[in-house]
């Protein structure tokens, strides 16, 4: 759908990285894991609405001072270690995002003049479907928000909206 379909002009359009990408972002920081093996974590924490028990390689070893590597760890030390992602842990990192995301969309609105100016707001992409993340979106822009099926943005990791 274009704007031209609407009869109306388009205002602002953004694809934004939210979703699963940003909060496994988040988490593979905070325990120290792979961003594949956190983005995971999250979405089944998110299908599954439980704590995530992950058996993860060890850590790197550390080097010394010197840049030398530390000494060799023990046998218990190189095995598997095991990290629980907690479901209430991601539902925190989603809405600490959606947070951050609303001041910059408010921010936005409020430097561009359109601020209580919008008519309408779509949200498509597979990310709308995040608990919150249309209702962040109404209450930043100050209009309902339309979500939309698409085939073309069905990707978890990216939210899309239009605003006229």
């Amino acid at each position: 759908m274009c704007s031209s379909d609407l009869g109306q002009q388009l205002v602002e359009m953004r694809t934004l990285r939210i979703g699963d990408g940003a909060v496994a972002d988040d988490l593979a920081r905070k325990h120290s894991l792979d961003q594949a093996i956190a983005r995971e974590a999250v979405q089944k924490a998110l299908q599954s609405g439980a704590d995530q028990r992950l058996d993860v390689a060890p850590l790197a070893v550390a080097t010394t001072d010197g840049g030398e590597p530390a000494p060799a760890p023990s046998e218990a030390a190189a095995a598997a270690r095991v990290v629980v992602v907690a479901f209430a842990e991601v539902e925190a990192a989603y809405a600490a995002y959606l947070q951050r995301l609303s001041r910059e969309l408010t921010r936005f609105l409020a430097a561009s003049g359109k601020s209580g100016r919008l008519r309408a707001a779509f949200c498509t992409g597979g990310a709308c479907r995040v608990p919150g993340a249309a209702a962040m979106l109404e209450s930043a822009m100050g209009v309902p928000v339309d979500r939309k099926s698409t085939r073309l943005n069905s990707s978890h990791q990216i939210i899309s909206y239009a605003v006229f």
